[in-house]
């Protein structure tokens, strides 16, 4: 309505056929216009819920109890109207109580750590020779970057492990401040717990591979 209005005529008052009647806005629409910063638009008030009534007491058992499931807490205020209306109000003023998960905490800097892990041939692999076998994979993750190094080595061996983590640090030209294992087999530590221990102590590594230059030896840690 208004946006039919030349900005000379906003201006200067003056309108098509010389009234003001010919641009379809009633005078006053056209003195708010002027006076206004900005073009007219509808706004609409925002309207109150039905849920404003119980959210104070609603709050006041989130505080009590932060995880109290919905239908409860509906129960304990003496909510009767839509039940998914009252879940969705309870879900966004829920956070403000409940205490965050550990596990979404869980930051990792850079430098700190590398998973490792062993992966395994689905079908044997030619070793030459005539031979075949599923020789395994030593597979090292960055916590922090995701950047994946590999190398099959001969044999899950304390030797083997030794000598395959030490030689993807090279690779890498850094030294992580932990190697972690992902203990898996509860009633068997393994090959992979003793090579922990060995870089624990510091024992093996002079004979595999030097650390990267002017850095610590990393720390092996065994998860399970």
């Amino acid at each position: 309505m208004i946006g039919q209005l030349s900005a000379t005529a906003l201006r200067t008052r003056r309108f098509p056929s010389g009234n003001w009647r010919s641009s379809w806005a009633s005078r006053g629409t056209v003195d708010r216009a002027l006076a206004a910063d900005a073009a007219p638009k509808y706004e609409r008030k925002p309207a109150g819920s039905s849920f404003d009534a119980f959210e104070k007491d609603v709050r006041r058992l989130l505080v009590v109890s932060p995880r109290m499931p919905a239908t409860v807490l509906a129960e304990r205020v003496g909510w009767s109207g839509s039940s998914s209306l009252f879940r969705a109000k309870v879900a966004a003023i829920r956070p403000e109580y409940a205490p965050a998960d550990p596990a979404d905490r869980l930051v990792h800097e850079p430098g700190k750590t590398v998973q490792c892990d062993l992966w395994f041939p689905h079908q044997p692999l030619p070793l030459g020779y005539g031979q075949e076998g599923k020789p395994p994979v030593l597979v090292m993750t960055s916590a922090y970057s995701g950047f994946v190094q590999a190398r099959m080595i001969p044999s899950r061996t304390t030797e083997d492990l030794l000598g395959g983590m030490w030689e993807l640090i090279q690779e890498a030209d850094a030294v992580p401040a932990r190697l972690l294992w992902d203990f898996r087999d509860r009633d068997r530590p393994g090959e992979a717990h003793r090579a922990c221990q060995c870089v624990r102590r510091g024992a093996g590594h002079r004979d595999q591979a030097p650390a990267a230059e002017g850095s610590a030896n990393p720390k092996a840690w065994w998860s399970g």
